[in-house]
Formats: C-alpha cells, structure tokens, sequence
C-alpha cells in the first residue's frame, strides 16, 4: 500500500539519483573495474528496472549490499565529482518530467556542454572551468544522444554511435576500461596508448557536434548553428595552430 501510495515522481527522482550516482562513478578519472565496476552494474541494473517497486526496493539494498569498502569508494566519487552527478541526475530528471521534451531542449544543452568543453582560451578562464568542463563531458553525451536519438536514418545512428564510442568506450583517461574490452572481446587493434586516444575520442566528438549541426539545419535552427559553428571554428583553429 505505501509503495502504491507513493508519488510517480519520487520513482522519476530516485532513478535520477541513482543515474547522477552512475555517471560519477564511471567517468571518475580513477576508474577501476575491480572496485566500481560492481556498485556501477548494480546501480544500472536498479536504474533500468521497469518495476517502479523494485527501483524503491533495490536502492537502499544496493547500499547494503556491496558493503562498507565499497559504499566509502562510491561516496568519495560522488563528493569528488559532485558537480557531473548534480548535472547528470537534473538533466535526466528534466526528461522523465517531461519538462525537457523539445528536440531543442537537448541540442541547446548539448552545445552549451560542448562550449565548456572547448573553451581553452584564455588561460585563467580553462583553469576557471576546470571542474565544470569535467563535469560538462556527460552531460554533453547524454543530451547529444537524445537529440539524435529523436531523428531517423543515418545521421542519427552515425551521431549516436561516434557519442557512445567516444564517451564510453574511448575515455582517455579510462586505460581499466579499455582493457575490459580488450580482454573480453579480444579487440587487439584497438587503440592503447593515451594520445592516440584522445586523439580519436576528439576527432569523434568533433563529427558528433558537426552532425548535431546537420540536425540543425534540417530542423533550421539557424541561431544554435551559429553558436555551434563558431565553436568548432574556434576548437579547429586551435588544433593546426
């Protein structure tokens, strides 16, 4: 009777949460399978559940269940990177709220993520936006996929697999993930050393943001595609220089 009781939206909320505490936990710079790969899989699994029960359920259990060690380990990512959880978790909940709906709404987000991103210049204003431009990485995927996730054909996919490739499988500073997926699935050219690939994690979230601009101009969002073009001229001028 309590869980029937209890409001759609704190369900909405408490995936939310448990989405902020996933992206902390897997984009933490100190990533390893051993000790996050587990909270990381259980809050995942919790968070895809379709019983709005069992999300209620499985919460408080996770925390009882992968102990204290392992609690201490996830709760010092949270608090470390507290600004990528905060922005994840209010992104996703803005969509399950359906108070972000619009194609727009993601396509804005996503290029006011990927101008944290690229600004490099001046130098006091990268340092200044250090923690927000790690924390903008994310965020910029996941509303750059739910843009392209709203069209069809082959822009759409292109956009959607250069975005989870880059972000996901390619993070630069990721080496115990790279080789999961060298180890398991035996993907020996893939690329190992870390400038080759941030090299082609750039070069992938580059083509993304050009087709976030195709989308545009089929939508003709004339104004975001301004913005968006000055920042891919701004990031190209400073790569040949």
């Amino acid at each position: 009777l309590i869980f029937a009781l209890m409001p759609t939206f704190m369900v909405a909320l408490v995936r939310s949460i448990m989405f902020g505490v996933a992206a902390a936990l897997f984009w933490r710079k100190d990533f390893v399978m051993g000790a996050d790969g587990l909270p990381l899989a259980a809050l995942l699994i919790a968070f895809a559940s379709p019983c709005d029960v069992s999300v209620l359920v499985l919460f408080p259990l996770i925390a009882v269940g992968l102990g204290t060690d392992a609690m201490k380990r996830a709760a010092g990512g949270v608090a470390k990177n507290w600004r990528m959880s905060g922005l994840v978790a209010t992104v996703w909940a803005g969509y399950r709220y359906q108070l972000l709906s619009q194609q727009w709404h993601f396509t804005v987000i996503a290029i006011a993520a990927g101008g944290v991103q690229l600004v490099r210049r001046p130098q006091w204003l990268k340092e200044r936006l250090r923690d927000w431009r790690i924390a903008s990485g994310p965020v910029y995927s996941i509303s750059a996929v739910l843009t392209f996730h709203q069209q069809t054909g082959l822009i759409s996919f292109l956009g959607v697999v250069s975005v989870l490739v880059a972000s996901i499988m390619l993070r630069p500073d990721n080496q115990a993930f790279d080789g999961f997926i060298m180890g398991h699935m035996g993907l020996t050219w893939w690329p190992q050393k870390v400038q080759k690939r941030a090299r082609v994690h750039g070069l992938l979230m580059l083509l993304s943001m050009l087709l976030l601009v195709v989308v545009m101009v089929h939508d003709g969002c004339w104004r975001l595609i301004g913005v968006c073009v000055s920042l891919l001229v701004m990031e190209g001028h400073r790569r040949l220089k």
